[in-house]
């Protein structure tokens, strides 16, 4: 058999993006459960917003081109009224301000037709029904129909919807919207030494952290998932629980089992169930042996077993893929900070991923022992990447850090 070249992780990266995937599937949902959804199309504006030029405070409305000493207060307009409506004056029926004339009015409220701006109250003395400038205003303070958006406009683009996004879409009047069925995430993880919290320990065994973190990290990116339990290293065992993981899921993650020991029968049972690998380790640490294949149905990732391995593969690799069945693009948030010690390390042939925190513009490297010390990882806000060939990052140089 052929030994791999293992692939640098941008090519790897690049191959999870160039697979197609099919357009996600769409459900509707009441305005109150569609936060944290996949908004896979835009959203059009059904109406101009605001539907009406409005007042942006309280004070009083004025004619653009009108230059009188005082105004002659012809009504008062509360949010909701319609100008003119109640009153007897010169503006009559149709809410249209006179020379000389004012309308005093309320935040939110419909300026009336021919407003050219508000005079905030505490730019005016009000005497007996007029109203008299006692400084100019210097802002128009009025805010023009469809200056938030025009009818037809995309109102939201493709995003995970937030609180301001349902706040967006309520005040169009749109009360439910369309977003992404969430895909199916499955997790096993594989090892005979593994055991769940709770039970208790014999020699050599240790608990499954795994299968928690991916399943948080799968919800957290918007997907379902279903954990298919630990699998120990039986070959027959493994095959029957892969097939039908496999057949369920959109996309399937293992962790374990992947690298070159005896026992490591993941690649092999994948090959069995009809998978086909498109890269199989990688230049990356942690995390050199990580498998990806496809199948007809879906998308398998076979995960190194240790645990801050698992975490940040999933973040460079599944995170994005999930995203993208849910008709987004996933953008990483990226922070620019100047790093607190410097960096240094003997081995520069793999691209590494160091945990770190970042605050107020300063990056400090996490205490950190390795793939296996997922403690490390937890303390952290952000990685560091540090390239092929780059064996320090001197303190105080300005480097680019990805949250997590």
């Amino acid at each position: 058999m052929t030994e791999r070249i293992p692939l640098h992780p941008d090519e790897a990266l690049s191959i999870v993006h160039s697979l197609s995937v099919a357009a996600p599937r769409e459900e509707t949902v009441p305005l109150p459960d569609a936060a944290g959804r996949a908004l896979p199309r835009a959203v059009p504006a059904p109406m101009d917003s605001p539907p009406f030029d409005k007042a942006a405070m309280d004070g009083f409305a004025v004619r653009a081109d009108d230059a009188s000493e005082r105004f002659r207060i012809v009504e008062t307009i509360a949010a909701g009224d319609v100008p003119g409506a109640a009153a007897p004056g010169p503006t009559g029926a149709t809410g249209e301000l006179q020379p000389g004339e004012c309308a005093r009015i309320m935040t939110g409220a419909r300026v009336p037709v021919g407003t050219g701006k508000v005079v905030r109250v505490e730019f005016t003395e009000v005497n007996e029904g007029w109203m008299r400038l006692t400084e100019p205003e210097p802002l128009g303070n009025v805010i023009r129909r469809g200056e938030n958006a025009r009818a037809g406009s995309d109102l939201l683009t493709p995003r995970v919807l937030g609180p301001a996004d349902l706040a967006v879409l309520a005040a169009m009047g749109i009360g439910s919207v369309s977003v992404a069925v969430r895909p199916m995430v499955g997790i096993i993880a594989t090892g005979s030494e593994l055991r769940l919290p709770g039970e208790p320990l014999s020699d050599g065994q240790i608990y499954n952290s795994n299968s928690f973190s991916l399943s948080a990290q799968a919800r957290r990116a918007g997907a379902l998932t279903t954990d298919y339990g630990i699998v120990r290293d039986d070959r027959a065992v493994m095959t029957q629980t892969i097939a039908r993981a496999l057949a369920e899921s959109d996309v399937l993650l293992l962790s374990g089992g992947v690298s070159m020991g005896d026992y490591d029968y993941v690649p092999e049972v994948l090959a069995e169930c009809g998978v086909t690998v498109r890269f199989h380790k990688l230049r990356i640490k942690p995390g050199k042996p990580t498998l990806f294949g496809t199948t007809d149905r879906g998308f398998v990732f076979g995960l190194p077993g240790n645990p801050a391995s698992t975490y940040v593969l999933f973040e460079l690799f599944v995170a994005p893929l999930i995203h993208r069945l849910m008709g987004l693009t996933h953008q990483p948030i990226v922070h620019r900070g100047e790093l607190a010690t410097q960096l240094s390390r003997r081995s520069a042939d793999r691209v590494e991923y160091l945990p770190a925190r970042i605050a107020d513009g300063v990056v400090e490297p996490c205490a950190y022992r390795g793939s296996n010390h997922i403690n490390g990882v937890a303390d952290a806000n952000c990685l560091i990447r540090m390239e092929l060939d780059q064996t320090h990052i001197a303190q105080g140089s300005v480097v680019h850090v990805r949250q997590i």
